[in-house]
C-alpha cells in the first residue's frame, strides 16, 4: 500500500521539491519529501510531532545511505527487475491489463510518459535500496557456528566472586603479620568505625551585592586616573573599570563581613542569611566552598566566629556549632583505613629502616640548595593592575635585578608577596611537591633562578646558597626509607643495562614559550550593538520554523547533595526564604543536568521528570533520592508542546546573530593583526603590554595558559624561528589568537644521569608490584583451598560478587570484562583465574561460583528468531559505521 499511494500521487502530478533539510553524500532530502515520509507515520500511536519528524528523517537518511553505498559498489537495477516489481505492485490495475492479463505493450507505453518516468524512478530507488540492504545482510557471517557461539555468549548465566586489590595495600613488609593485624583490628574496631565530623553555621557576603553601590567610586577613580595620565584612551578606561569595580566591591564586602562578625560575636542578631551545614567529614566538600574551610573548622573552637575568609567572589565567616563522631557503616571502608594506617605505623616504628639509615649514612648524604620561592600569580587585594599585568610587571622587575638578591627580595616584599625559604634535596630524596622537584631538576642543570607554572599559577625561585654533604633528619625522610632501601640494595648495573636497552624511552620533552594576542568573541558580543528590526527577526523565525518546535518542556534548577540529612537542611532553608542561588553555591555538587534553560521532559530521568510534573511553577519539590544522591528541585516554568512563539524566540534569534557577528569581528581583527605582523616585537606597535600575553616556558604537550592545548600545532611551532609568527590564526576556547614562538627546545635523548631518577622509579615500582603480586597469589591459593574470601579480603576492599551475568556482560569496576568473559567461555564452574594486572596500581583475580550454559535444544528452538535478531543487530552496526564514513549534513 505504501508504494501504491506514492505511485498514485506521482500519477496525479505530485513532485518532490522544497527547502533542503538534509544531505547524504550527493543526495538531497527536501522538506516536501520529509513531509511525505511523515504522512506514512501519522497513524503511529503515542508519537509527538518531533518524534515523527525524527523517525521520518532517519528513514530517509538510511535510504540515501544505502543508495550511496550502491553507487560506490556498482550495484544497479536492470529493466527486468523494475518490470517484475511493477507487475507485483500495480499489475492488477485495469489500466495495465488486456483481457484481465497484464499487457507489456501498455506498460512500455506508460513508462515513457512523464508520470510513468517518475513512477519508474521511484520504483528503481526502492528496488535498489532493498537489493543493497539484502546484499549487505548476505555479507554477514551467519553460519551455525557463529550464531551458536553468539547465542551461548548471550544466554550463559554466570555468578562471579572476585577481588580488586591496590598494589600499595598488598605491598607488605616482611615484619607485618596478617593474623596479628586482624587481632588488633577487632580489638580496636570501634575506633576505626567512627569518624569525627563538624557542623557549621556561616554566612557569605558576595562582592556582587555592592556593584551598584560602587559606581560613583569607580567613576571617581577613573577621573583621577585621567588627570594623572591624559593619554589614557576610552578603551583603556573600559578595561580599567572592571578592575576598579572588583577592588571596590571586594573592599565593601570585607567591611560588611567584619561588621556582621562583630555583631554576632556580641551575641546580637543580624538580619542577614545565616546558613547551617550538615555534619561534614574533614575530606568532604560542600558546594563551591573550598575544602580548606572545612579543614580549618576542625582546628577551630566551638561557638567562635572566624575572621572573614576570601573565597574569590565573596567573603565567608563561619562558626563551629558542634563536633560529633559517627559510625562508618561500610566495614570494608573502615577496615581498609585501619590497614593503611597499620602498614604506615609498622613502617614508621620499624627499627630496621632507622638502623639501615644509621649504618649506611654515606648513602644518604646529599647535596641541597636553600631556595627562595614566591607565588607571583595573584596580585594583592588592592592592586590597580590586572593579574596578567601584575605578573608581567613583577617578572620584569625581578629579571632586571636578578644579580642583586637583596633587591629582588625588596621588590617581592614591596609588592605584597610572601617569600618562602625552602631546603630542596638535589639528589636521592624527593621534595614535598611536584613544583619543588621540578625546581631541583632545574638547579641540577645549573639554573640559579627561574619562573615556572604551578597549580596556583606562576612561581619564581632563586637559589640563595648550596650545602654539599648534607645529612637530613631521619624524621624528615622516614616515609621515603622503604623505597630508598630497596633501591640501595639494587645492583646499579641493572639500571645501566635498562637504560641502554630503553634509550628511546628517555627523551626530554619538546618545550615552548609562546606569546601573542587573543581576540575574545564574548568581549565583542558584549560591546556589539546590532540593529535588527523585529520584521527581520520574524523572517528568520519563519524561515526556520521547524527548528522552533519543542515538546512539553520545563525550565528548572536543582541542588544535588550526597545525603538525606543535608537535603533536609537545604529544603528547610529554601522554605525559610533563603536565595536558591545562594543555597546552590554553598551546598550543591556537580551533576550533568541542564539548569535554567528550556529542557524537554523526555530528556530528563524519569524520577526527575515525574517530580517536576507534579509541582506548580516557581515552587520547590521535597528532596528525592536518585543516582546515589538527593535532589531539591525548583521548577521555574513549564511550557506546553508546540512551535515556540516568536516572542519567546526573539531574544535567542538576536543573540545568535550577535554571536555570529561577534565571531566575524573577532576573526577579522585577528586577521588584520596576522597580516600586519611577522615578529613578536611588531605587536607593541598595536597593543599595550597588558594586552599581550606570554606563557610560561613549559612542556609543549601540556595545556598553555591563555590558549589551552596546542598539540595539533606543535610540530609546526617547533619548526619556526624564535619570535616568529605561527603560520595561521588559531581557534581558542575564547575566540581567536595570533601567536609567536618566544622560546623553544626540541626533544633530545637524556643522559644516563638525567634518566636515572626515572629508572629508579621504574625499578622501585616493579619491586613493589612483584611483592604485591606474590602476596595476592598467596590469597588466591587460600581461596582455592576453601578459605572464606569475605574474611580473607576484609582489609583489601572486600570480596566482590557479580551475579546473573552473561558472557556479554560488563563486570563492575573492571574495564576489560570482554577478555575475562572470553576466557570464561572455555572454563567450568569452580575455576579460579590467575592474578591479573588491571593497571600498574591494582591487581585482581576471579572465581566462577556458578556457570549455567544453555542446551543445544534451546538454541535450535529459537534459531530462526535469533538469526533474524542477529542479522538486524549486525546491519545496524554496519549502517552506523558506514554513515560515519560519508558526508551527512542536517540543516
Amino acid at each position: 500500500m505504501k508504494y501504491l499511494l506514492c505511485f498514485v500521487l506521482l500519477i496525479f502530478g505530485f513532485t518532490l521539491f522544497g527547502e533542503i533539510v538534509a544531505s547524504v553524500g550527493d543526495y538531497m532530502i527536501s522538506s516536501n519529501e520529509l513531509a511525505e515520509e511523515m504522512k506514512n507515520l501519522q497513524d503511529s500511536e503515542n508519537l509527538t510531532y518531533s518524534q515523527v519528524r525524527q523517525i521520518a528523517l532517519d528513514n530517509l537518511i538510511e535510504k540515501y545511505t544505502l543508495m550511496t553505498y550502491a553507487d560506490e559498489n556498482g550495484i544497479v537495477v536492470d529493466a527486468a527487475e523494475i518490470q517484475a516489481f511493477f507487475v507485483r505492485e500495480l499489475g492488477d490495475l485495469p489500466r495495465f491489463q488486456t483481457g484481465g492479463v497484464f499487457d507489456s505493450f501498455k506498460y512500455q507505453e506508460f513508462i515513457h510518459t512523464p508520470n510513468g518516468k517518475n513512477i519508474i524512478d521511484e520504483m528503481s530507488k526502492e528496488i535498489l535500496v532493498n537489493k543493497t540492504r539484502t546484499l549487505v545482510e548476505n555479507s554477514f557471517d551467519i553460519s551455525d557456528n557463529n550464531l551458536l557461539r553468539q547465542f551461548f555468549l548471550e544466554n550463559t548465566e554466570i555468578d562471579l566472586g572476585y577481588a580488586i586489590i591496590d598494589v600499595e595495600d598488598a605491598n607488605i613488609p616482611g615484619s607485618v603479620s596478617l593474623p596479628e593485624a586482624e587481632e588488633i583490628y577487632f580489638i580496636k574496631k570501634n575506633k576505626f568505625n567512627q569518624e569525627q565530623k563538624v557542623k557549621l553555621k556561616f554566612f557569605l557576603v558576595s562582592n556582587a551585592d555592592f556593584k551598584e553601590t560602587v559606581v560613583n567610586r569607580v567613576h571617581a577613580r577613573l577621573e583621577n586616573a585621567v588627570k594623572v595620565d591624559s593619554l589614557l584612551t576610552h578603551l583603556d578606561l573600559q578595561k580599567m573599570y572592571p578592575v576598579f569595580e572588583a577592588e571596590e566591591t571586594a573592599g565593601l564586602a570585607l567591611q560588611k563581613s567584619i561588621q556582621l562578625r562583630e555583631i554576632l560575636a556580641k551575641g546580637d542578631k543580624v538580619f542577614y542569611p545565616i546558613l547551617e551545614s550538615s555534619y561534614l567529614g574533614i575530606n568532604e566538600t560542600m558546594g563551591k566552598i573550598p575544602n580548606s574551610i572545612i579543614k580549618m573548622a576542625f582546628e577551630s573552637k566551638k561557638s567562635v566566629w572566624s575572621d572573614p575568609i576570601n573565597i574569590g567572589n565573596a567573603y565567608l565567616v563561619f562558626q563551629v556549632e558542634d563536633f560529633k563522631k559517627f559510625d562508618v557503616l561500610n566495614e570494608t571502608v573502615s577496615a581498609n583505613e585501619f590497614w593503611r594506617r597499620y602498614l604506615k605505623s609498622e613502617t614508621e616504628f620499624s627499627s630496621d629502616y632507622q638502623d639501615y639509615f644509621n649504618n649506611h649514612i654515606d648513602k644518604f648524604t646529599v647535596n641541597i640548595a636553600i631556595v627562595d620561592m614566591v607565588d607571583i600569580s595573584k596580585p594583592p587585594l588592592f592592586s590597580s593592575l590586572s593579574k596578567q599585568a601584575f605578573v608581567e610587571n613583577i617578572r620584569s622587575q625581578i629579571q632586571e635585578n636578578i644579580d642583586d638578591q637583596n633587591e629582588v627580595r625588596k621588590i617581592i616584599k614591596d609588592s605584597g608577596l610572601e617569600i618562602e625559604s625552602k631546603i630542596l634535596y638535589l639528589e636521592t630524596f624527593k621534595n614535598d611537591t611536584v613544583v619543588e622537584n621540578v625546581i631541583a631538576g632545574m638547579i641540577n642543570k645549573n639554573s640559579t633562578y627561574g619562573f615556572l607554572p604551578s597549580n596556583k599559577g606562576l612561581v619564581f625561585f632563586q637559589v640563595i646558597s648550596y650545602f654539599p654533604d648534607y645529612i637530613p633528619f631521619y624524621e624528615k625522610i622516614k616515609d621515603q626509607m622503604p623505597l630508598l632501601v630497596e633501591l640501595a640494595q639494587t645492583d646499579t648495573t641493572d639500571f645501566r643495562a635498562y637504560f641502554e636497552s630503553h634509550k628511546k624511552d628517555f627523551m626530554s620533552p619538546d618545550s615552548l614559550r609562546l606569546g601573542g594576542v587573543i581576540f575574545k568573541t564574548q568581549e565583542y558580543a558584549d560591546s556589539l550593538v546590532l540593529e535588527v528590526s523585529d520584521e527581520a527577526l520574524e523572517d528568520i523565525y519563519h524561515q526556520n520554523i521547524d527548528n522552533y518546535y519543542r515538546k512539553r518542556s520545563v525550565e528548572f534548577d536543582f541542588i544535588f547533595v550526597q545525603d538525606e540529612e543535608t537535603a533536609r537542611i537545604v529544603e528547610q532553608q529554601a522554605k525559610a526564604g533563603f536565595s536558591f542561588s545562594l543555597l546552590k553555591f554553598c551546598f550543591s555538587r556537580k551533576y550533568p543536568l541542564p539548569t535554567r534553560e528550556l529542557t524537554e521532559y523526555d530528556e530528563l530521568p524519569r524520577v526527575i521528570r515525574e517530580s517536576l510534573s507534579r509541582i506548580l511553577n516557581n515552587t520547590f519539590y521535597q528532596p528525592i533520592e536518585y543516582d546515589n544522591g538527593w535532589f531539591i528541585l525548583y521548577k521555574i516554568k513549564e511550557y506546553e508542546a508546540g512551535i515556540a512563539p516568536f516572542a519567546a524566540m526573539k531574544k535567542k534569534i538576536k543573540d545568535d546573530l550577535i554571536w555570529k557577528e561577534a565571531k566575524n569581528l573577532a576573526y577579522s581583527d585577528a586577521k588584520a593583526i596576522f597580516d600586519s605582523t611577522s615578529y613578536f616585537s611588531h605587536l607593541s606597535g598595536y597593543f599595550s603590554p597588558d594586552q599581550i600575553f606570554e606563557t610560561a616556558y613549559q612542556n609543549a604537550d601540556q595545556d598553555f595558559e591563555f590558549i589551552g592545548s596546542i598539540k595539533e600545532y606543535k610540530t609546526d611551532l617547533m619548526r619556526i624561528w624564535r619570535n616568529e609568527k605561527f603560520s595561521s590564526i588559531i581557534r581558542t576556547k575564547d575566540g581567536f589568537a595570533v601567536i609567536f614562538v618566544l622560546r623553544k627546545h626540541s626533544a633530545e635523548p637524556m643522559t644516563y644521569e638525567e634518566a636515572l631518577p626515572k629508572i629508579e622509579g621504574i625499578f622501585a615500582a616493579k619491586n613493589r608490584y612483584d611483592k604485591a603480586h606474590d602476596f595476592v597469589n598467596k590469597l588466591r591459593s587460600s581461596v582455592i583451598k576453601g578459605a572464606a574470601p569475605d574474611s580473607l579480603f576484609l582489609f583489601f576492599g572486600g570480596w566482590l560478587h557479580a551475579q546473573n551475568l552473561s558472557l556479554t556482560s560488563n563486570i563492575p569496576r573492571v574495564d576489560f570484562s570482554k577478555d575475562i568473559m572470553d576466557d570464561i567461555l572455555n572454563r567450568d564452574e569452580g575455576y579460579c583465574s590467575n592474578v591479573i594486572s588491571i593497571n600498574d596500581k591494582q591487581l585482581m583475580f576471579y572465581y566462577v561460583e556458578r556457570l549455567k550454559r544453555p542446551g543445544n535444544n534451546e538454541y535450535y528452538s529459537q534459531k530462526s528468531l535469533y538469526s533474524q535478531r542477529f542479522i538486524e543487530s549486525e546491519y545496524n552496526n554496519w549502517l552506523r559505521q558506514y554513515k560515519a564514513k560519508i558526508d551527512i549534513k542536517i540543516k
